[in-house]
């Protein structure tokens, strides 16, 4: 086959620009914030036995102080138990 090289026919392989730096950037200081917010956003809402729908969870005020929740969660010495 006159012509036939060895990249004709398939796709040849190029790097991703700045492939190396995607990891770098997704670990930047307002991304971890942003991660420590959701995570702890699913925690409070994971906690009860009654979940709100994904609209009136994003507007409730226990997602807006998850993160200070979760703290209070974690830092208590009362056992979790109800309280009558």
């Amino acid at each position: 086959m006159v012509g036939a090289g060895p990249t004709q026919g398939s796709v040849a392989r190029r790097p991703i620009p700045g492939g190396h730096f995607m990891v770098a950037r997704l670990l930047a200081p307002q991304f971890v914030i942003l991660y420590l917010f959701a995570a702890s956003a699913a925690c409070v809402h994971f906690r009860g036995k009654m979940k709100l729908r994904l609209g009136r969870q994003l507007a409730d005020h226990s997602t807006w102080l998850a993160p200070y929740n979760v703290l209070m969660y974690l830092f208590q010495a009362v056992p979790n138990k109800p309280v009558l």
